[in-house]
Order: C-alpha cells, then structure tokens, then sequence
C-alpha cells in the first residue's frame, strides 16, 4: 500500500510542469496584501490585463471551477474594465470605488460595476499572491477568483 501511495506521490510530482509566462523577472513571485491598503496603491496594482484561471468557494468551500481554457480576460484602466470571453467583450464598464467595510469587517475598497446584463458587481482586491490576483465576491459564502497578468 505504501508502494503504491510513494508512486502516486511521484507520478504527481513528475507530471508538474512550468507554464512560460510573459511577466518581467523583477515581478517574479510578486505578493502584496491588497485590501487594507490606499486606493491608488489598488489600482495601480490592479490596472492591465489579467487571466481568470479558476474561481472557488460559495457555498460549497472545496468547489473549484477551470477556467483556462475560456480564455476569459479582465483589464483594468483609468477607473474602466473591460472583461472578454472568447475575444468578445462582455463588460465595458466604469468602476465605481468605495470606502466601506466588507463581508468580513475590514475596511476595504470596494471594486464596484455593472455588466451588459443590468446585474452589479462587488468584489474585495484581496492580494496578490505568487504573482495571483485573488478579488472575492463581497457575500455572505464568496467565490475567490484566481487570476495571472497577462502581457
């Protein structure tokens, strides 16, 4: 059983690989803790292109959703976002930020717009995290998303 547990492990671990990506070496595992500081340090974190990877949470806190393969993109400039799903724009809009506290009781910005569909959107910019834009929905069971810079 041990064997078998000891090939799994390393089967695993030999199938990993490191995707190429387009980021300077300067930004190499970038981690800034976002939410408790000043909006312009937000922004200016926030602001370019960044790919949705995956998202998780809500009410089931192990459900973990893809999304690379949906070639879903987000870019934030001059106070605007623009998000595009298979090179379609879905959202262009303006983003709203406002001082308040979030779902958890910090004192955060809140990222704030509505999409095509009429419905608004919230999030919280949590942080970055080895080079991973992490915003979560400002509800009760959130989704995190996962994001990557893309240049």
């Amino acid at each position: 059983m041990y064997r078998f547990l000891l090939f799994f492990s390393l089967s695993l671990l030999g199938s990993c690989s490191k995707d190429s990506t387009a980021i300077s070496k300067a930004d190499t595992n970038l981690s800034i803790v976002l939410y408790n500081k000043p909006l312009d340090t937000i922004t200016s974190y926030l602001n370019g292109t960044w790919q949705l990877r995956y998202y998780s949470g809500g009410l089931l806190a192990g459900y973990i959703v893809q999304r690379d393969r949906y070639e879903e993109f987000w870019s934030f400039s001059n106070g605007k976002i623009i998000q595009s799903l298979h090179n379609r724009i879905v959202t262009d809009a303006t983003i709203s930020w406002y001082r308040t506290k979030d779902v958890f009781g910090d004192s955060t910005y809140l990222l704030n717009f509505g999409d095509t569909n009429g419905s608004g959107n919230t999030y919280v910019v949590d942080r970055i995290f080895n080079d991973t834009l992490i915003l979560f929905d400002n509800a009760t069971d959130p989704f995190k998303y996962r994001f990557t810079r893309i240049n």
